[in-house]
């Protein structure tokens, strides 16, 4: 039963990260191939945090858990890239005290939640998109303004996220919308369980 359990969650965290591979790359290799014929330094820094990034994905090919801190350290080079996409029309409030650092998280989780912010929301100078995150009762917090492009339900990510959390924690995720923010509460897992 315990062996079942792993490989259907390591289906499902295979199956997730090869559609953020194929979404997430293809978007960001196409803003690259723009950036490239404007800009030629600025598409080395871009393409540098886009292999960031990359190199971070497969490192946790086979883990099912990481730690906060690596995970952070992958959105830092993710949100570099929005910073030079949106410019002064995304911005980012990390406050997770370093008590945390060693709290497990599934890898790209953070990743997952912030495109799916990002695809759902209208960014632009006069509405930006502020998110914070922050950790509250033992929950990473990941709260962001929500204007919507379109009505739209969270994307197959969030609910693939929940799903893999199923098979950790007895704590689920926990999504919550309100007119003015968009809100995905992440349990953290003990230390013991990050690989």
């Amino acid at each position: 039963m315990v062996q079942h359990k792993k490989h259907s969650n390591q289906a499902l965290l295979c199956d997730l990260r090869s559609q953020m591979d194929v979404q997430f790359f293809l978007t960001y290799f196409n803003i690259l191939v723009r950036m490239i014929e404007e800009d030629k330094e600025l598409s080395i820094k871009f393409l540098c945090r886009l292999m960031d990034i990359y190199r971070y994905l497969l490192s946790h090919k086979k883990n099912t858990v990481t730690s906060l801190e690596k995970e952070l350290s992958a959105l830092s080079a993710f949100f570099f890239l929005h910073k030079m996409i949106y410019d002064e029309a995304i911005q980012l409030d990390i406050r997770v005290a370093h008590c945390y650092y060693q709290k497990g998280i599934l890898p790209a989780t953070i990743l997952l939640t912030l495109i799916n912010a990002i695809r759902q929301s209208k960014i632009n100078a006069t509405c930006p998109i502020i998110i914070e995150i922050y950790v509250h009762e033992n929950f990473l917090v990941i709260r962001n303004t929500h204007v919507p492009k379109r009505r739209s339900k969270p994307e197959a990510g969030l609910e693939k996220m929940i799903q893999r959390y199923a098979f950790l924690s007895k704590r689920e995720p926990m999504i919550l919308q309100t007119e003015q923010f968009f809100v995905v509460k992440i349990p953290l897992l003990d230390h013991a369980s990050v690989e």
